[in-house]
C-alpha cells in the first residue's frame, strides 16, 4: 500500500511520531524496491513476533503473503533476534515500530 505525501499544513496535525512515520515512508518509497520489501517484511515480522507468534509461524505467514522464501527467512530471523539486529533490515533506531506505544492501537503498518 502507498501512502501519498501529505500535505505540510496536514502533516503539522499529526502528533510527531505520526510525522516521523510518514517521513520515514516517504523516505523508503525512493529506495531500490528491493530494500523496500525487505524493511516491509521485517515490520510485518516484527509485528507477528510482539504477538507471539514463533519463527517458523512468522515465516510461513510471510510466505502466505507471498514475500520470497529468502526474504521471509531473513525477515523472520531478525525479528525473533533476542539481540537487536544491525543492518539494512531494520527500520532506523527511534523510529515507530509496530506494536509500540507510538502506533495507534489497532493500527499496523502496511
Amino acid at each position: 500500500t502507498a501512502v501519498p505525501p501529505l500535505p505540510l499544513r496536514h502533516l503539522a496535525k499529526l502528533p510527531e511520531s505520526l510525522q516521523r512515520s510518514h517521513r520515514r515512508r516517504q523516505e523508503e518509497r525512493r529506495m531500490p524496491e528491493a530494500e523496500q520489501v525487505r524493511r516491509r517484511a521485517v515490520r510485518l515480522a516484527t509485528g507477528l513476533a510482539e504477538d507471539g507468534r514463533s519463527r517458523p509461524d512468522i515465516e510461513r505467514q510471510l510466505g502466505a503473503w507471498r514475500f520470497h522464501p529468502a526474504v521471509a527467512f531473513h525477515a523472520a530471523e531478525a525479528a525473533t533476534r533476542p539481540e537487536q539486529p544491525e543492518g539494512p533490515l531494520r527500520p532506523p533506531a527511534g523510529e515507530p515500530q509496530p506494536g509500540s506505544s507510538s502506533w495507534p492501537a489497532g493500527v499496523r503498518p502496511q
